[in-house]
């Protein structure tokens, strides 16, 4: 799988665990960060096939650390 399908299979489950709308810092919302993160992960792995297991355990992993 490509890191763009393993975040269309996963963001509603990736978005519930940010939790709404919170104002973390300097005016950006949990779903700030989400959008962040997606970015960051497609930039990471562009086209590369990898694991869901793998992409989903690097969008939780990196989620939890920015938030």
């Amino acid at each position: 799988m490509t890191i763009s399908d393993i975040i269309d299979k996963h963001y509603n489950t990736l978005k519930k665990e940010v939790n709404g709308e919170l104002v973390i810092s300097q005016g950006r919302t949990t779903e700030d960060i989400l959008q962040d993160v997606c970015l960051t992960a497609l930039r990471k792995f562009k086209s590369h096939t990898i694991t869901e297991e793998e992409g989903l355990s690097y969008l939780k992993k990196t989620l939890f650390t920015e938030k």
